[in-house]
Formats: structure tokens, C-alpha cells, sequence
């Protein structure tokens, strides 16, 4: 099988917010949003918020994920890609 390539979007951030307060694990959100576990793992520590809740967890905020993709984004010194041939 080849391996496939994702990168996740805000709206795969807010489905990942959600079924963590559901009480699902990294695993199965992997599974859901078609991406591997590591990257999950990788997603949460990307959103964390630095607080916990009540089953003492810290709590994973998709506006702070995406926030901090973008500077990650803009520091990393890629271009973004330009489309040639329309006007």
C-alpha cells in the first residue's frame, strides 16, 4: 500500500478537538481524520493551552493549533507556492 500524504486543515483540527472531549484516544482519532497516530500527537502539543480539565488533562485549543502552524509556516522561510499561467 503507498503511503499517503495529508496535511491537516482547520476543520480536521476542530473534528480532533471534538472527539477529544468526546474521550477518544490518539488512535482512534488518527483513524477518523485519515492520518497517522504521530501525527495526532504532534496536532496536540502543537494546540495545547497550558491549562487542564476537569479529568486533568490539557486541553487542546484548534484556534491555537492553527495559530501556531502559520507562524511555524512563515518562520520555516518557504514560499508559498505561486500558480502560473492564470491571469
Amino acid at each position: 500500500m503507498a503511503r499517503k500524504f495529508k496535511n491537516i486543515n482547520y476543520t480536521d483540527r476542530r473534528l480532533i478537538a471534538e472527539l477529544l472531549t468526546s474521550g477518544l484516544n490518539a488512535y482512534d482519532i488518527a483513524e477518523r481524520v485519515s492520518v497517522a497516530p504521530a501525527s495526532i500527537y504532534r496536532e496536540l502539543r502543537r494546540g495545547l493551552t497550558g491549562d487542564f480539565d476537569e479529568a486533568g488533562r490539557l486541553i487542546y485549543d484548534p484556534d491555537i493549533a492553527e495559530a501556531t502552524t502559520k507562524i511555524n509556516r512563515r518562520r520555516s522561510g518557504r514560499e508559498p507556492r505561486q500558480i502560473v499561467g492564470r491571469t
